[in-house]
């Protein structure tokens, strides 16, 4: 878990559209620096009021537990954003930005979003929860979107504390952390 710095990430299928170095121009003129992430789908913004949440695990076999690792992942999410007294949906919005069948919204509005990354041997599933800044995010995707030309509902994007001004970031990675398993430490040979 971390506390990113203030990044524009693309998705592979951004890098195609025409319009792409001037939505990397739009990202930077909003104070986001760009970058091509190997996951996920379409643009997405976020910066330090976010919390991102990685968690890898072996696997043996390539293609299986895909949609599990979504479901425990978003499950784990959803059920800190509940202990904080927040009401999350999980699935897509109408319109919503870097669309996701796990995505999660609080009102109308995608506070997280994730995706995976697999290999042979291990999987990553990385999510990023959206607590403050909510204007910010809508602001620069607003223009990062129309300059890839993507339809999509502005009205999607935000973050918490756009319905729960009193969420911090300290708050959710707390309730986060607090729903991980424990796992034994091994002991200290040195």
């Amino acid at each position: 878990m971390f506390r990113p710095r203030a990044t524009a990430a693309f998705g592979r299928l951004d890098r195609l559209r025409p319009g792409y170095a001037a939505a990397l121009e739009a990202a930077r003129d909003h104070g986001f620096e760009p970058m091509l992430r190997p996951v996920g789908g379409h643009a997405v913004v976020y910066d330090d009021r976010s919390v991102v949440f990685e968690e890898v695990t072996a696997h043996d076999d390539i293609a299986a537990g895909i949609q599990d690792r979504f479901r425990r992942g978003t499950d784990r999410i959803v059920a800190a954003l509940r202990s904080l007294g927040l009401d999350p949906a999980v699935g897509e919005l109408p319109g919503e930005y870097c669309a996701g069948s796990y995505s999660v919204s609080i009102d109308g509005i995608k506070v997280v979003g994730s995706g995976q990354r697999v290999v042979r041997g291990a999987a990553l599933f990385a999510a990023v929860v959206l607590v403050g800044g909510g204007a910010d995010i809508r602001a620069a995707l607003t223009d990062i979107y129309a300059a890839l030309e993507l339809d999509w509902a502005p009205s999607t994007a935000g973050a918490i504390q756009d319905v729960a001004p009193e969420i911090t970031p300290q708050r959710v990675e707390q309730a986060l952390r607090a729903g991980m398993p424990r796992h034994p430490r091994a002991p200290n040979r040195g």
